[in-house]
């Protein structure tokens, strides 16, 4: 039996060091994925709090960045905010778009789903 302890003593220190880099490496790629998600999401977030029109690019790197389920939802939400920023009448005297209640109740909609889906992770 004190002959296999010796090789165990050497090799459980050596396993468990290397799961916790692995683990640690892990964590790591994870905490930085978050951050490079919450920096994209920040520009589309700030650009709809000021009331800007939402840049397909900004939009786009964000999706890519995204897993499959949550990019599916944010898609959506992109295609429903910007049917709802297309549902407008140009009124000439003031040379500014001009919303029905309905439509504006959809923008107001469609824009919060957006601020919900580029909230700080």
């Amino acid at each position: 039996m004190e002959q296999y302890l010796g090789p165990v003593l050497l090799v459980l220190p050596l396993l468990t060091f290397l799961g916790g880099l692995l683990l640690g490496n892990w964590l790591a790629i994870g905490r930085d994925r978050r951050k490079e998600i919450n920096d994209a999401a920040l520009k589309i977030h700030v650009t709809l709090l000021k009331g800007g029109r939402l840049d397909p690019i900004d939009a786009d790197l964000y999706l890519q960045m995204l897993p499959l389920w949550p990019r599916w939802r944010f898609r959506r939400a992109v295609e429903r905010h910007q049917k709802a920023t297309a549902d407008h009448q140009y009124d000439p005297s003031y040379g500014t778009a001009v919303f029905t209640a309905s439509a504006a109740a959809e923008l107001k909609s469609s824009t919060d789903a957006l601020l919900g889906h580029t909230r700080w992770r």
